[in-house]
């Protein structure tokens, strides 16, 4: 049912904005941003089981947070510790979902 929503309300925001021809918010002329979170993404799911969830998911969320303004560091990294520690304790924890462990074996 979700999925279905999900691909409703897509369909609905990219008919608007069709519409409307504003710029989107996303990576706009600048698709070499979006390529490079994509291959990030491909080398995410690659090393997901190797490195586990914790590690995997922090480096693709620098990654990911590098490609948009600001780039600041300091926020960056904080940003992807708080997006690793939530997902670890909403899927991990609370949820009862087996993540992939990898080396740190947590």
């Amino acid at each position: 049912i979700s999925g279905v929503l999900l691909g409703c309300l897509s369909i609905c925001i990219f008919i608007i904005a069709t519409l409307q021809k504003k710029a989107s918010p996303g990576f706009g002329k600048d698709w070499k941003k979006g390529l490079w979170v994509l291959g990030g993404l491909l080398i995410y799911d690659l090393l997901l089981e190797r490195l586990g969830f914790l590690i995997s998911t922090f480096l693709f969320m620098i990654l990911a947070l590098l490609s948009f303004p600001p780039r600041r560091m300091v926020s960056i990294f904080v940003v992807s510790s708080l997006t690793v520690i939530i997902s670890y304790l909403i899927f991990g924890l609370w949820l009862k979902v087996q993540l992939p462990k990898g080396i740190l074996g947590i």
